[in-house]
């Protein structure tokens, strides 16, 4: 994957080594927001961790088992969107955060589109998105991009020691007019 610009002066690209820093820090900063809904915020504290989100985000890409993509601004980690493939079901969950600071300017529809377009290229058949219910700005996204919703999982995720229950959205290979 070739950089994408999504807006002036931010860009999605492949995570590197050399970002761990970058995505501690942003994932730090908003650690209580992004931790409202996510549960991997909670486990996910150190700079180890990231770098071994990183390292792992660039084994995948290789083998062709994952797709993760930082938004920058710069230097600075404002953002994310990945995809961890069963190629066996040809099935893959997508996932997105976005700092508060940039919030609301279409960068995460912007690089879901690509990101959407980028998996069905790859051969996969159906997409999924959890949310927990209640995190609006994800579920609306979903919607934006043409996902359909298909249930809700009762008490499937966990933040911290809050049990949430998680609406389930999907979208098939046929289904995607590369407008979402």
């Amino acid at each position: 994957m070739t950089v994408i610009e999504l807006a002036a002066g931010v860009v999605a690209r492949p995570f590197r080594a050399d970002d761990a820093a970058a995505v501690f820090a942003a994932v730090d900063t908003e650690r209580s927001r992004l931790g409202e809904w996510m549960p991997w915020v909670w486990v996910s504290t150190t700079l180890d961790d990231s770098r071994r989100f990183v390292e792992d985000a660039e084994r995948r890409l290789a083998e062709g088992t994952a797709v993760h993509w930082g938004l920058f601004a710069g230097d600075r980690v404002v953002g994310a969107v990945g995809a961890g493939f069963d190629m066996l079901n040809r099935v893959s969950e997508v996932g997105y955060w976005i700092a508060a600071d940039h919030e609301g300017r279409g960068l995460v529809t912007s690089a879901m589109r690509h990101l959407v377009a980028d998996l069905f290229e790859r051969g996969l058949h159906r997409l999924v998105i959890h949310a927990a219910v209640g995190n609006e700005r994800s579920i609306a996204l979903a919607e934006r991009l043409g996902f359909t919703y298909e249930g809700t999982e009762r008490e499937a995720l966990r933040m911290g020691e809050q049990v949430h229950d998680s609406v389930v959205y999907g979208l098939l290979r046929r289904e995607w007019d590369g407008e979402g």
